[in-house]
């Protein structure tokens, strides 16, 4: 719980400097600068992050991912399992939604499925992105 006390404290000290940094365009008369701090604040206030995993085949990044997930949502094995770009988001209940190329509409697919749509060997696979 300390944690994330620290790093509460550590977003409201962010956005003190960004605060700081967009009264000093708006003085100076950089709209370009305000308008970064401003669409900087707006970031930071939505409490999101984005990380990216990369590395070689088979090196554990499914591994880690599914033990900071606290379960395994996502496909392991001993061969390349993911080919194609999974995101991760926080949500009220675990569900996955696959979107397909040429496609503008999601599409909610059950937990157990995933594999089927991130694995090489899948069929599935190399549709979606």
């Amino acid at each position: 719980m300390e944690e994330l006390k620290g790093y509460q404290r550590r977003r409201l000290d962010l956005a003190d400097v960004i605060r700081a940094t967009l009264y000093i365009a708006r003085v100076y008369g950089d709209g370009q600068r305000e308008q970064e701090a401003r669409q900087l604040l707006e970031r930071l206030a939505s409490g999101r992050f984005q990380l990216a995993v990369a590395g070689q085949f088979s090196r554990g990044k499914t591994t880690l991912l599914n033990a900071l997930l606290g379960a395994a949502y996502l496909p392991m094995g001993a061969l390349p399992m993911t080919s194609v770009v999974t995101t991760v988001r926080y949500g009220s209940r675990p569900r996955a939604t696959v979107r397909r190329r040429g496609s503008p509409l999601p599409v909610d697919a059950p937990l157990t499925d995933v594999a089927r749509f991130v694995a090489q060997a899948s069929p599935s696979g190399p549709s979606c992105r």
